[in-house]
């Protein structure tokens, strides 16, 4: 009489059904996308992808698998991923059904303001470059039009640094007020409330 199936011996279910594979392959393609313009590795912003759409904690096995990564790529990406803070590893340890310990499982992170905030963080530092765009400026001939732009140009990326450095200083729920505030229509500010029009030139 054959044994008992362990836990251990069940063939793992697909981390993703295969009737939404295409979608959610399509879905994780576009925060590949959304990432570039971060400065983060297309990778990495594909396991934040799938782990948003799907929803739940995935191993790491499971996000190669449903994504096609190697070992190295996959977990290169969930390290990066975790530092950024896109994700989270899952409170408990997770089984897939196949022969083993159970693995670490992890999660997006949920709050988009709190990691928009922690990308902001991560991506913008522009002051080595207006240092050198400084040095350029000093090195140029005095009173010159080469060092006016130059100086111009340093101010320009000093101004987006602390204003970048600003934006992911706030709280998410600040930063949720500002952006909304940013992207709402003519006519109302960050609460929603009506503002005057400014008069046409």
């Amino acid at each position: 009489m054959a044994s008992p199936t362990s836990d251990r011996d069940v063939a793992a279910p697909d981390a993703v059904d295969p009737v939404d594979r295409a979608a959610v392959r399509a879905a994780a393609d576009a925060w590949e996308t959304f990432g570039v313009a971060w400065d983060l590795p297309p990778a990495t912003s594909r396991v934040q992808g799938l782990l948003l759409v799907v929803g739940r904690p995935l191993t790491e096995r499971e996000v190669r698998e449903t994504l096609g990564l190697s070992h190295r790529a996959a977990s290169i990406a969930l390290a990066d991923a975790e530092v950024a803070g896109l994700v989270v590893r899952a409170a408990d340890r997770r089984r897939t059904g196949r022969r083993g310990p159970a693995g670490t499982a992890w999660a997006a992170e949920r709050d988009a303001w709190r990691w928009l905030g922690a990308l902001a963080r991560r991506r913008w530092g522009a002051s080595a470059a207006a240092r050198a765009l400084e040095e350029a400026a000093a090195a140029a001939p005095p009173g010159s039009d080469l060092r006016s732009r130059l100086v111009e140009q340093a101010e320009f990326v000093r101004l987006l640094d602390r204003a970048t450095a600003a934006v992911a200083a706030l709280p998410p729920r600040d930063l949720e007020l500002q952006v909304r505030g940013l992207a709402s229509g003519p006519g109302e500010n960050a609460a929603g409330l009506p503002v005057e029009e400014p008069s046409a030139p």
